[in-house]
């Protein structure tokens, strides 16, 4: 299943979370996700596109990068499904 995350990182942890993502990759150390696509704004705000076995896997991933900011994370469906 895809998952659609969004992280609003506050700008004192810019250097940390670029340190953690060049130390264990924007997944972390979670089993079962796929980073698909990733992408950030001028305003701190990254969108993750995740295809994960279960929202489990994502939640562990939406904990740890929790630390950096605020995070929420929505189940989506490619719109080739539905077209």
């Amino acid at each position: 299943m895809l998952y659609m995350v969004q992280l609003r990182y506050r700008a004192d942890q810019r250097d940390a979370l670029r340190r953690r993502c060049e130390q264990s990759g924007v997944t972390g150390f979670a089993d079962g996700a796929t980073l698909n696509g990733a992408w950030v704004s001028a305003r701190r705000h990254a969108f993750l596109l995740f295809d994960a076995a279960d929202e489990d896997c994502v939640q562990q991933i939406c904990s740890d990068l929790s630390r950096h900011g605020e995070v929420e994370r929505q189940p989506v469906i490619s719109i080739d499904q539905i077209l």
